[in-house]
Order: C-alpha cells, then sequence, then structure tokens
C-alpha cells in the first residue's frame, strides 16, 4: 500500500479550505447545533465553503504563486464541492482533473451528525476508531486502509503519466491521511503512532520533493500565517 518510488520531482498535498460542515462541527463541540441540525441531511460531497474558506483558497493560491510553486505540470481534486471551489479559487491557471478516488473518507450514516450523537447511537466507537485508528471501519463507511488504496491507484497513474514532474493535490482531511501514508510507506503500526500529528488544518499542505537519487524531503505550509518550515528527510527504508 505505498510507492516504491517516489515518482514525482515534487508533490503538493492540500486539504479544501474552511466549509460549512467543518464550522457546524466546530460549533457543536462548543454546544451549537444549529447548524449541524441545518446541513444534517445534505450529503457532505455538496457541502460548500463558508466565506472563511473561499478567503482560505484565494490566500493559499496567491501564496503558493508567490513563491513560485503554482502553476504545476498537474492538478488534481476531489470531485466534491468544497474542493473543487478550492481549487477554482487557487487560480492555478491550469485544468484540475477532477478524480473520485480523491473524495473525502466515507463516514456512513456517522457523517454529518455530532460527535455527540455518534456517541449516543455508537457507544464504543471512539474507543475503536482510538485503538486501531487505521483498520477501524465507520459504519457503512471506509477504513484508512481502503482509503490508501484508492489514492494508491491514482498516485501510480499520475506518476506513470507525469514522471519527474511537478503536481499539486486538492482533497480532504482523511484522504490527505491516507496520501501522506501511501507516500511515507507507513506500516499499521506507525500511521496509528503518527496519526493525529498528520492531519492538515483546512487549506493547509504537505510539500513532497524528491532529490532525485532515492531521497525524499517534506516541509508543511501554512497560507494562513504565511509560514513554512524546514525541509525534513522521510526516512523510506523498510
Amino acid at each position: 500500500m505505498h510507492f516504491e518510488t517516489f515518482p514525482f520531482a515534487s508533490l503538493l498535498v492540500g486539504r479544501h479550505g474552511r466549509s460549512w460542515a467543518n464550522l457546524a462541527a466546530a460549533r457543536a463541540t462548543l454546544g451549537d447545533h444549529s447548524l449541524i441540525e441545518k446541513f444534517r441531511h445534505e450529503h457532505t460531497s455538496v457541502m460548500e465553503l463558508d466565506p472563511e474558506g473561499v478567503a482560505q483558497a484565494k490566500r493559499k493560491g496567491v501564496f503558493l504563486k508567490r513563491h513560485g510553486l503554482l502553476p504545476c505540470d498537474f492538478h488534481a481534486t476531489s470531485r466534491y464541492v468544497r474542493a473543487i471551489a478550492t481549487a477554482t479559487h487557487m487560480d492555478a491557471e491550469q485544468e484540475w482533473h477532477k478524480d473520485e478516488r480523491l473524495n473525502e473518507r466515507n463516514w456512513g450514516p456517522m457523517d454529518q451528525i455530532s460527535s455527540t450523537e455518534r456517541t449516543q447511537r455508537w457507544p464504543t466507537w471512539k474507543i475503536e476508531k482510538e485503538t486501531d485508528p487505521h483498520e477501524w471501519t465507520p459504519v457503512e463507511g471506509e477504513s484508512i486502509r481502503e482509503v490508501r488504496l484508492r489514492v494508491l491507484r491514482l498516485l501510480h497513474e499520475l506518476g506513470e503519466r507525469f514522471p519527474r514532474k511537478r503536481g499539486c493535490i486538492v482533497a480532504h482531511g482523511e484522504t490527505n491521511l491516507g496520501i501522506q501514508a501511501c507516500i511515507e510507506r507507513l506500516t499499521r503500526e506507525e500511521f496509528n503512532e503518527r496519526e493525529k500529528h498528520m492531519r492538515m488544518d483546512n487549506a493547509t499542505l504537505v510539500h513532497y520533493h524528491s532529490d532525485g537519487n532515492g531521497r525524499l524531503w517534506k516541509r508543511t505550509i501554512d497560507p494562513h500565517t504565511e509560514t513554512v518550515t524546514d525541509w525534513s528527510e522521510v526516512p523510506l527504508a523498510r
């Protein structure tokens, strides 16, 4: 479930801007369930960016272009509305390839409801998820293992089409966990240990770069604070 050899010169892996669903979940943790109730019957694929999410996407595009990171040789996004909108507002001046394999992880009926309601309906879900994040599967949904398998197929296809090229992906929080796990060749145990530290805030990115000699480097980019971390080498030996 990983690359044997990273095929690109570099790859930007970013999350969409803040959506109404993200805002609803954040408010629900503070006891305000009004937005959760408003959107609970809408499928997650049609959730749009809220005004702050639009601003985040625009800042992201401006920042990446200012630093010469956009446009790339290829650009890919999920088919969900919030991801497509983020890609559009980034204004990369290139066509974006839309692929359902970059869609967000499927949470089945556990999606679009508050964490409190999930616990009421499935009392042990949090414990089970925390015990084994890689293998835990939401009711009628997908495990991270399954997400990894579908994103890896796409990454292999892109690698064959664009060898040693520069690419940019806009996807979702847990989809990006699967992408990072594939690129960094994480075992189930390693993923479970690192998962909490791999999560991305809205509109932030991980940037991978290959030196062409079998070594892979990464850094994180936060367009909101205009900060870029130093490069760190990804340990690929297994």
